[in-house]
């Protein structure tokens, strides 16, 4: 049976990028690689890379290399960290890379603008690229700084690992690659990160000092709050904002559907109003017969309108 070599694996790893400039996921091919794939179903697929098992022993239970040092390019992620779980049941492998807010500048802001899109609405563009990607963003210098992004994946159940074990699972198992196809406005056939990024500032809403506005919602009493609500449904003001914030708590309580947006602007003081708007629909959908409920759901709708156009 013929099996791939490690020297095999990485050739094919620098050849996986096609003529358009997109990274697409290796996948061997061979004569017998239809009897490997019956043999090793029940096996951990990351086996069958090759590479040295790290001295963890030596290494003081973490080990850090470059994809260079393996024969694999740095473009989609420039270093990675394995760390050692302390019981030996796994390991925890990160890849890291960097990248320029600035080189995802809409065509239509300036530099300045785009600046202060992203210093005014930072907790939804961090949680824009953290959620889309799987990744953690380091708090962010938004003028012409290099940022780093990181992609983790946890192996269980493994008591060796090799860096080019490490690698793979990166590559296959993170939205690093997604993450640099998208990031590569010349990659035909994926997504544009700069259009998605500004689309999806133009419709989230971040509330000023919201720390203090949290705050301030939960030392409020329920029937306090309702007075805002009832005081102003049919009127032409709207709710405060630790009134919103509270009015998102106990939609998440009536809601039978996973209502992320409201838990975000219930919890951290953001959300994106788009996806909110329909949440608060589907909540409305459900038929809820109580009062304040319905009154919660009419006030808080017209706030996250008034509060995505610049009104309040």
């Amino acid at each position: 049976m013929t099996e791939n070599q490690p020297t095999a694996a990485q050739l094919a790893r620098q050849n996986v990028r096609d003529g358009d400039g997109k990274y697409e996921t290796y996948v061997p091919t061979g004569p017998d690689q239809a009897v490997t794939d019956a043999l090793t179903l029940e096996a951990d697929p990351l086996d069958s890379i090759g590479g040295d098992p790290i001295d963890f022993d030596t290494e003081g239970g973490m080990a850090s290399f470059r994809p260079v040092e393996i024969g694999q390019d740095a473009d989609v992620f420039m270093a990675v960290d394995i760390s050692r779980d302390e019981d030996g049941g796994g390991f925890w492998v990160e890849g890291l890379t960097e990248f320029r807010f600035l080189d995802f500048k809409p065509d239509n802001r300036t530099a300045a603008q785009w600046i202060g899109d992203l210093d005014r609405k930072q907790p939804a563009a961090i949680g824009f690229l953290e959620g889309r990607y799987g990744a953690s963003v380091d708090l962010p210098d938004y003028e012409d700084e290099l940022e780093q992004i990181r992609f983790t994946v946890r192996l269980e159940g493994r008591d060796t690992l090799t860096r080019e074990q490490a690698f793979h699972a990166l590559w296959e198992q993170t939205g690093g690659v997604q993450f640099h196809n998208e990031s590569d406005h010349g990659t035909f056939g994926s997504e544009n990160l700069g259009r998605l990024l500004h689309e999806e500032l133009v419709d989230s809403i971040v509330i000023g000092d919201r720390w203090a506005v949290i705050n301030e919602a939960a030392e409020m009493e329920l029937a306090d709050a309702m007075l805002d609500v009832n005081g102003k449904v049919g009127g032409t003001r709207e709710i405060t904002d630790p009134v919103a914030v509270i009015c998102a708590g106990e939609l998440l309580a009536i809601s039978a559907e996973d209502t992320p947006e409201l838990r975000k602007l219930n919890r951290y003081g953001y959300c994106n109003q788009a996806r909110a708007a329909i949440e608060l629909g589907k909540i409305y959908d459900s038929n809820p017969t109580n009062n304040d409920d319905l009154a919660r759901l009419h006030m808080l709708g017209t706030w996250l309108v008034a509060k995505r156009n610049g009104r309040i």
